[in-house]
């Protein structure tokens, strides 16, 4: 991480400049963000856990149906449902902690940074302080840590594109941006 994103007043330039914003979201946070987060995070890197779960459960319950093992389909489908659970619970402490529920977070994107307003603070990000970004079909999730990301539904975009984030993102993170389709 190149220090000189310390050194520079990012939120006065923010408060001062005239320069309008490439793209502006406003996204109402409600648990379907929160739960899609949860499952793409689990998910992204194609978590051990979560995989192997779902992998032996399907082969427990196959090896019980054509063993007629009661107990080998019940461990199966305990072994899905866990992931599931955890999926959920993790959604569900994610909006525990959301102070911010029930409002919009809204997003401004400029050239070097971008900034958030939520329902109590305003943060200036430069585009280098990301630790990764990654594009789904429905939402961008910038990372600012392994474990804490900003939630971008595209379909709250009120001006700009998704393509054209796309574009900028690559642009700005080079190898730490990703798509999945």
């Amino acid at each position: 991480m190149n220090e000189n994103y310390f050194n520079t007043d990012y939120i006065g330039l923010a408060l001062s400049s005239d320069e309008p914003a490439m793209f502006e979201v406003n996204a109402p946070m409600n648990k379907k963000f929160y739960y899609d987060f949860g499952v793409f995070h689990h998910t992204k890197n194609k978590n051990g856990m979560f995989i192997a779960n779902v992998i032996i459960g399907i082969l427990l319950i196959l090896t019980g149906i054509t063993a007629r093992s009661f107990f080998s389909v019940i461990f199966g489908v305990v072994c899905i449902a866990f992931t599931y659970i955890v999926i959920n619970k993790s959604a569900s402490d994610s909006m525990k902690n959301a102070y911010h529920m029930g409002h919009s977070d809204i997003f401004r994107f400029y050239g070097d940074y971008f900034v958030n307003r939520d329902y109590f603070s305003l943060s200036v990000i430069p585009y280098g302080i990301l630790t990764e970004a990654h594009e789904t079909q429905e939402y961008f999730f910038l990372y600012i840590s392994s474990g804490r990301a900003f939630v971008i539904p595209k379909s709250c975009f009120v001006s700009g594109f998704p393509e054209g984030m796309r574009n900028l993102l690559s642009e700005k993170l080079e190898n730490r941006f990703k798509v999945h389709r």
